[in-house]
């Protein structure tokens, strides 16, 4: 089962000072909250066999790894205040990501194995959390077999 990653609380304005007036009261005060940088992280280090490093010259970008190669990247310096993750996908997939929804876009690569996935947008942060697990199984599926054997009995 996936990790829960949205999270939910009660609008500071109108919470009461009673903690259990204020569970009583939340049904109708709950606001969303989209998936932040830290969960981001948390969601793609629960993959199975992950890890993270920052392999490149430029020491903000923290990279994702499964069996040694790269499942997810995030650019720590966000342009334009944005976190945006970046995911592989299936070709065919990323077209159809890309037609319905504004927050899923083309990586600077400028390929459909990549996309670039914005927080706090239009994308749901189930979606998001799929995608994570769906990049790594791309990395994994094209993995030599005894390499995917291996990380089956992880």
């Amino acid at each position: 089962m996936l990790p829960l990653i949205a999270k939910w609380h009660i609008k500071s304005e109108e919470k009461p000072d009673n903690s259990d007036d204020a569970i009583i009261s939340c049904k109708n005060n709950l606001q969303y909250s989209p998936m932040n940088i830290e969960e981001l992280r948390e969601c793609c280090l629960s993959v199975k066999g992950s890890s993270e490093s920052c392999p490149f010259i430029d020491p903000s970008v923290l990279v994702f790894k499964v069996m040694d190669k790269m499942f997810a990247y995030i650019p720590l310096k966000p342009k334009d205040g944005v976190f945006k993750v970046c995911l592989k996908c299936h070709p065919q997939k990323s077209v159809e990501l890309r037609e319905q929804y504004h927050g899923i876009e083309a990586t600077p690569f400028k390929t459909l194995l990549w996309n670039s996935v914005q927080l706090e947008s239009d994308v749901p942060d189930k979606l998001i959390e799929e995608l994570i697990y769906r990049s790594a199984e791309e990395v994994i599926k094209k993995l030599p077999k005894s390499k995917r054997e291996e990380y089956e009995n992880m």
